[in-house]
Order: structure tokens, then C-alpha cells, then sequence
């Protein structure tokens, strides 16, 4: 699950805009931190 998370965003990363980097960014911490929390819980 997680690692169909991390290909998503990658491909997402890949596939937009450098301008868009800040908002993948954001989005790619909010993933990450989902799967802390899921792991530590």
C-alpha cells in the first residue's frame, strides 16, 4: 500500500510542471506523514 503511494507520487512528480513542485511537495509530506502515523499506530 504505501509503496503504491510512493509510485503514485513519483509519477505525479514526473508528470507535472516544475511549477507544481511546491504543491507535490505538500502533498508528497502529507502521504508521508499518513504512513508514519499508520506504522507508529
Amino acid at each position: 500500500m504505501e509503496t503504491a503511494a510512493i509510485g503514485a507520487l513519483l509519477l505525479v512528480i514526473l508528470l507535472l510542471p516544475p511549477y507544481s513542485f511546491d504543491r507535490v511537495t505538500a502533498i508528497g509530506q502529507e502521504l508521508i506523514d499518513d504512513v508514519v502515523t499508520g506504522i507508529r499506530g
